[in-house]
């Protein structure tokens, strides 16, 4: 018998089962069998809204996907189409919208593979001639480089391949530019670099691909590297990451700016799938807008697994979401800012000491002054800071030439910068090594300098970002830096607090006297004998009398 609808005469249509909400409640192990038919979200949560309709004549995209599936052979998934329809759309004359392009998606979604299509779209479609594919691990720009050769050696396009160069730090892919003059003058290529300052130098680049974006903690390697397109018509950078934390500094601001940009018609698009800050971790839905991989390659007990591990790590590596530090910093940030001076400068009359550090993992150096302002108020900056550590000591003789000084500041021992003390000594460069209670001295006393406002500082973003993350360990009852705990490169703000220290605390240069060449006599001997005459008057009368 078919039941009445609410129109029916005298009968009221059965009231509907409210929908529950698809999330994993309790224990995280059981899963509610609704939870398989989650399928990750085409669209992302933010994104750059288009400036018209997006159809094949006002936008690549769709050419890109044919490229992809018919040339390359592959099946892209929902949210890879809707991201190559929207990244190239096309402007009335026909030039690509976008110049910078930030993507930003959880982990283990398929960025490389949608890396991988971009790169080869753009050299053997629209026929560009230089892709430069680049990481902060060479290593991740090699991998999605090697998986793109790949893929075109096994498709109908291998016999555009004209070269492949394998060697170690010298990647490069070759291919004919010319279908009908197979010739090696004409070729285009997709090199590989690290991401750091030396990365593209000499270059013209039409598509710069920045994979793992969120590494980039100094502003270097973009600087260098963004700038290779700007004489291309059609240049393109790509920057391709999950969310970062306080050290992302590159992808922070560029994605800041993008997004304040989105509904303005700019050149630079962000296009993120990411879950909402304040969501239930538990919530599947809210996985799925971080997650647009869901149900078709990343399977739910996957995210279910992570979700075991820790909260930070599970929301920034699979919800895509900025997570800021979960424990105290040992400097107070805001109170830091205030410090902040752009005119700040020492005086030139008056003491200046230099510092030293290199980062827990040994990629970054820095070395920092410290002096006195005309105030009387101290005055701290970063003047070097770079990839690696042989740059260091040829940079120490130019600036302590060019500052009339001879001495620079380092701890002893325990650390990465102390391999700096015998290539320094070798060199005629006086080192003073800080150790023991000292390094737990410059640590307190420069946080009592930050507290009671008695220093300042240019607002510099390295000095900042290590400031942000900056954690300390015991030493006795002091408290020492912790390069390793610390949830930034710390390198910056340990130089500069070890010039401070020493500026502080001068130590007076004492004649050195060589126990060896001023003794006539054997002087070890001499000394026994007299140890040997006190131990004897002690024993004769009460010495603690």
């Amino acid at each position: 018998m078919p039941v009445a609808s609410s129109t029916s005469r005298g009968k009221q249509a059965p009231r509907k089962r409210a929908k529950k909400k698809t999330s994993l409640k309790g224990p995280i192990s059981y899963l509610d069998e609704r939870a398989k038919l989650i399928y990750g979200c085409e669209e992302p949560r933010v994104w750059t809204k288009p400036l018209r309709k997006l159809t094949r004549e006002t936008s690549l995209g769709f050419l890109a996907i044919d490229f992809a599936e018919e040339m390359l052979g592959l099946h892209l998934l929902p949210w890879q189409k809707w991201l190559l329809v929207h990244m190239f759309e096309l402007n009335k004359d026909g030039t690509l919208r976008f110049r910078t392009v930030i993507v930003c998606v959880a982990r283990q979604n398929g960025k490389s593979t949608i890396a991988q299509v971009i790169c080869l779209f753009r050299l053997l479609v629209e026929k560009t001639k230089l892709v430069l594919g680049t990481a902060q691990s060479l290593d991740i720009a090699r991998e999605v480089w090697k998986d793109a050769v790949s893929l075109l050696e096994n498709s109908p396009l291998c016999t555009e391949i004209c070269k492949v160069m394998e060697s170690n730090g010298k990647e490069e892919l070759r291919l004919f530019s010319d279908p009908l003059n197979h010739s090696q003058k004409n070729t285009a290529r997709w090199k590989v670099a690290a991401a750091n300052r030396k990365g593209g130098r000499g270059l013209s680049v039409d598509t710069v691909l920045m994979d793992e974006l969120r590494e980039q903690q100094t502003w270097d390697a973009w600087e260098a590297i963004a700038n290779t397109t700007m004489a291309r018509i059609n240049g393109l950078v790509i920057g391709i990451s999950n969310a970062g934390d306080e050290s992302s500094v590159v992808l922070k601001e560029q994605r800041a700016r993008a997004t304040a940009e989105i509904d303005e018609g700019t050149q630079m698009g962000v296009f993120e799938w990411s879950a909402p800050d304040e969501c239930d971790l538990d919530d599947v839905k809210a996985w799925a807008q971080a997650n647009p991989s869901l149900g078709y390659t990343l399977p739910l007990a996957a995210l279910i697994d992570a979700r075991g591990g820790r909260e930070s790590s599970f929301r920034t590596e699979n919800l895509c979401q900025w997570v800021t530090a979960d424990v105290e910093t040992y400097l107070d940030v805001e109170q830091w800012r205030l410090l902040e001076d752009a005119a700040s400068q020492v005086d030139a009359g008056r003491d200046i000491c230099v510092g030293i550090d290199v980062s827990a993992d040994r990629r970054w150096s820095a070395v920092s002054v410290a002096g006195y302002r005309e105030d009387g108020l101290f005055h701290v900056e970063t003047v070097a800071y770079r990839e690696g550590m042989f740059w260091v000591i040829n940079y120490l003789k130019e600036l302590l030439e060019a500052l009339d000084l001879e001495e620079v500041v380092l701890q002893e021992r325990g650390c990465a910068a102390a391999e700096l003390i015998a290539p320094l000594e070798a060199e005629g460069i006086k080192v003073r090594k800080l150790r023991g209670s000292e390094l737990g001295f410059a640590t307190g006393q420069f946080s009592d300098r930050v507290r009671d406002r008695g220093l300042c500082h240019l607002g510099q973003p390295a000095m900042n970002l290590a400031v942000a993350g900056a954690l300390t360990r015991k030493l006795g009852e002091a408290q020492g830096w912790d390069r390793n705990a610390s949830r930034s490169d710390i390198a910056p703000l340990v130089a500069a607090s070890w010039a401070l220290y020493a500026l502080v605390n001068p130590v007076e240069e004492e004649a050195e006297i060589s126990a060896y060449s001023s003794m006539e006599s054997d002087w070890w001997r001499d000394a026994r004998e007299a140890t040997r005459a006190e131990l004897a008057r002690v024993k004769e009368e009460d010495w603690w009398r």
